[in-house]
C-alpha cells in the first residue's frame, strides 16, 4: 500500500502540519483541516487548497471518522457561515476577535 505524506500549505492553524493520502483508496488522512464536530471554521479554503495543490484524487476523508468528500465540503460551508455570522454579531458589539472577519472570497465547489 502506498501512503504519501505531505506538508500543509495555506493553513495558518497548522502551518507546519502534515497529512497523508492513500492514492489507491482516494483517502485523505488529516489531523486538523476539518472536523465534523466543530461549530465554526476559520480557514475556509485550506482543505481544498491542499487537495488542489497536490492534485490529489479524494473521495473520502479521515479525521476521527470516515466521511465522504461531499460531507466534508458541506460541513466546511456550514461552519464557515457560522464563523461569518459570529463575526457579524461581534462587529455590531463592537468586538473584533482573532479570525474576524472570515475571508471568504469564492464559493467552495
Amino acid at each position: 500500500m502506498t501512503v504519501d505524506v505531505y506538508r500543509t500549505v495555506s493553513n495558518s492553524h497548522m502551518a507546519e502540519g502534515v497529512f497523508a493520502h492513500v492514492p489507491q483508496d482516494r483517502l485523505l488522512i488529516q489531523g486538523d483541516f476539518y472536523d465534523a464536530s466543530w461549530e465554526i471554521y476559520w480557514w475556509r479554503d485550506t482543505y481544498m487548497d491542499n487537495v488542489r495543490y497536490r492534485n490529489l484524487q479524494v473521495e473520502r476523508d479521515v479525521h476521527g471518522r470516515v466521511s465522504s468528500l461531499q460531507e466534508v465540503l458541506d460541513g466546511i460551508r456550514r461552519q464557515t457561515r457560522a464563523a461569518q455570522d459570529l463575526c457579524t454579531r461581534l462587529a455590531a458589539a463592537p468586538s473584533f476577535p482573532p479570525g474576524c472577519p472570515v475571508k471568504a472570497p469564492a464559493p467552495i465547489q
